[in-house]
């Protein structure tokens, strides 16, 4: 999910919650509200609906993205025009980290959400025919794991979360919202507004969510939720590991440093 996350330029609507308060209000906001909805001056009603609908992903990979209409769309268009050279040029994401490559072999990319300063000295007109070939070589090559993420996959692991996460806290919903707060299972999302709504002063979220049956604020639910998320992360993160593993990707955290760090220190002192 932090993989997924950070390929995406804008995640949250302003800045990462910090109180219930604002995970409530981002939460209202993925679901296709507008941000007029918690304006001050609002009248009490039903919450204005964006015309967007619910907030989605964003398509990457701009540089493969040229050749979609080609190959997947039988568009008859061969030729590159200044647009999808740009792309190619300014677009990508990712950069290689010289440092941290061990070979020329082996390349390390890291992603970077701001242009870097040749991506905006280069122009499609600066650029030569050679030079435009290698950097479409590098970005596809960059690109290849926004291309390889099994969304659909991910997709179902974190809907059968949700449907965990709502066993756990169904007795609890069902006493501070009454036996009503979720009629179909395609409304598992709305378990999220709940369990944020119980530890915030907002009573309800007309159109979207329904009322506390009290005014009390408490995270219990919050807990319970934490709870069952911890047991998720065993199963489920392993499960997402082993996924993209197969499809030979890899990733080191810091407690890997911090392990081959001790296995270099152990070698040197047996030698």
């Amino acid at each position: 999910m932090d993989v997924i996350m950070g390929m995406q330029d804008k995640i949250f609507v302003g800045d990462r919650p910090q109180t219930p308060e604002d995970y409530l209000k981002q939460f209202a906001l993925s679901m296709g509200w507008l941000a007029a909805a918690f304006s001050r001056n609002r009248r009490q009603g039903a919450l204005p609906v964006s015309s967007r609908g619910p907030k989605t992903l964003k398509e990457l990979a701009p540089a493969a993205q040229m050749f979609k209409p080609r190959f997947c769309e039988g568009a008859v268009q061969r030729d590159w025009t200044t647009t999808d050279i740009e792309q190619i040029v300014s677009k990508s994401n990712w950069s290689w980290d010289e440092e941290a490559s061990p070979s020329e072999d082996i390349r390390v990319y890291s992603m970077s959400r701001s242009m870097t300063k040749e991506q905006k000295k280069a122009t499609p007109g600066a650029v030569n025919a050679a030079e435009l070939l290698k950097q479409l070589r590098n970005t596809l090559h960059k690109e290849s794991l926004e291309l390889s993420i099994p969304y659909l996959s991910f997709h179902r692991i974190c809907w059968s979360v949700l449907r965990s996460i709502h066993e756990h806290c169904r007795p609890t919903l069902r006493n501070m919202f009454g036996g009503g707060y979720m009629e179909r299972e395609n409304q598992l999302p709305f378990v999220v507004g709940y369990i944020f709504m119980a530890a915030s002063n907002t009573q309800t979220l007309s159109g979207l969510l329904g009322a506390k049956k009290s005014d009390e604020v408490t995270s219990k639910l919050l807990s319970e939720a934490a709870t069952a998320m911890d047991e998720c992360i065993t199963t489920v993160g392993k499960q997402c590991c082993d996924m993209l593993e197969r499809l030979n990707f890899r990733f080191i955290d810091g407690m890997d440093d911090e392990v081959e760090k001790e296995g270099d220190k152990d070698k040197n002192e047996n030698n």
